[in-house]
């Protein structure tokens, strides 16, 4: 009897031992769990793969000196997005900013704060950017629209590129109560073309160029008339004096002729 309640005890510690070894390996997986999620909220969110931020329309072309034109900067399939900015280059001498206003797609989901734009163009450089008024409402902004509108003055015929300055274009969103950045979105630079130049006086050199070579055409045109119609008039006066029997020579008869308006 007293070898029963002996083996009864060993094999009673031998379960709580074995109780006590999964409740330990349950505590280090929930621990091991929350250190991933953690770390996973201190990198930041991860965009959506479609999550895209561009300049629309990508192409911009012909548009003369002196005239302007606008370009959005715009964002697709985004989710949550509490605020945004980004840095814009260009070439300042092709280009300059005339203005930056705020797009709906922020201020669509909620009142916004937006945020001076840096307009530079000494630098050729644009900053702007948004947030949803504090305190942050349940949900940011989901889905696709406008950020921002840019007003642009051709100054002279060229080509510039609108370039995102990675390191400066910025998404934000929550994750509980902390704010983080929105990682790996797209950005897709925008270009202007333009083979028109300022000219002289304003006017385009292409059509400086085409007015010279009318002229350039009328003159060698009129070159070749009055040169014609000169040896025509030499032809028809040697033949007079010859009939006349007038002995004239040719370089004196070149001389007299009415081209030269000169007196024999």
């Amino acid at each position: 009897m007293r070898y029963f309640h002996k083996a009864l005890f060993s094999q009673c510690m031998n379960s709580i031992k074995r109780v006590n070894e999964v409740k330990r390996i349950m505590k280090l997986m929930f621990l091991l769990l929350a250190c991933v999620l953690i770390l996973s909220m201190s990198e930041g969110a991860r965009a959506s793969p479609e999550t895209k931020v561009a300049v629309q329309p990508a192409e911009v072309s012909d548009i003369p000196p002196n005239e302007t034109f606008n370009v959005n900067v715009t964002i697709t399939d985004v989710s949550e997005l509490y605020s945004w900015q980004f840095t814009l280059t260009f070439n300042q001498a092709v280009l300059n900013v005339i203005e930056v206003t705020e797009g709906p797609f922020l201020k669509a989901f909620n009142e916004t704060i937006w945020l001076t734009p840096k307009k530079d163009n000494d630098a050729g450089l644009i900053g702007a950017g948004a947030l949803l008024k504090p305190p942050a409402p349940p949900h940011g902004a989901s889905g696709s629209g406008v950020l921002a509108s840019v007003t642009f003055k051709v100054v002279s015929g060229g080509t510039s590129s609108l370039h995102f300055d990675k390191d400066k274009t910025i998404l934000m969103t929550y994750i509980g109560t902390k704010i983080v950045r929105i990682e790996n979105f797209l950005l897709t630079d925008g270009s202007f073309r333009n083979t028109a130049s300022a000219g002289v006086f304003g006017i385009p050199l292409e059509f400086l160029a085409g007015a010279i070579a009318v002229v350039a055409i009328v003159s060698v045109s009129v070159f070749f008339f009055i040169r014609r119609r000169r040896k025509g008039m030499l032809v028809k006066s040697q033949f007079l004096f010859k009939m006349l029997e007038l002995d004239v020579t040719s370089k004196k008869l070149i001389k007299c002729s009415w081209f030269n308006r000169l007196s024999c």
